[in-house]
């Protein structure tokens, strides 16, 4: 019997985190994962055929200091999000002038972004593109193990 259960709990754990990674990625509104604001804007570019972004302090681009990571993560997200039409990038993305962020605050002001009725299921556009890179993170977190 725990032979069974050892053989079972690796796949059980995997399962397990891919349902919950799934449902993460689902409830958190978009951009509020601190940093997602930035990382997409470099997967999009990606995906547009931009190549890597070139690092400029005076003109940090929209992904800012993200554009200086390693870029296989990106790549993929912007392999499998490629197809996705996201002009809409710039409606979706409108930061939250009135945020407190890090600052505890009685009004509990602390969305990122302002958040709409584009972001509901179904998904299109670039929110559609942005739950596929969130689910690919899920499913790079899911083959970890067998690294």
């Amino acid at each position: 019997m725990s032979r069974l259960v050892g053989r079972l709990t690796l796949p059980l754990l995997i399962v397990a985190f891919l349902v919950l990674g799934t449902i993460y990625s689902v409830v958190t509104p978009l951009y509020e994962a601190s940093d997602e604001l930035w990382h997409y804007p470099f997967v999009k570019h990606l995906a547009d055929g931009g190549g890597l972004p070139v690092l400029d302090p005076g003109n940090p681009g929209p992904w800012h200091q993200e554009g200086g990571q390693p870029p296989l993560y990106y790549a993929l997200a912007a392999l499998l999000t490629r197809w996705v039409p996201t002009d809409d990038l710039t409606t979706v993305l409108v930061r939250n002038p009135h945020a407190d962020i890090g600052i505890p605050r009685p009004d509990g002001n602390a969305n990122m972004v302002i958040h709409t009725a584009r972001e509901a299921f179904p998904y299109r556009g670039a929110v559609l593109a942005i739950h596929l890179a969130r689910l690919l993170s899920v499913a790079l977190g899911a083959l970890t193990p067998f690294l």
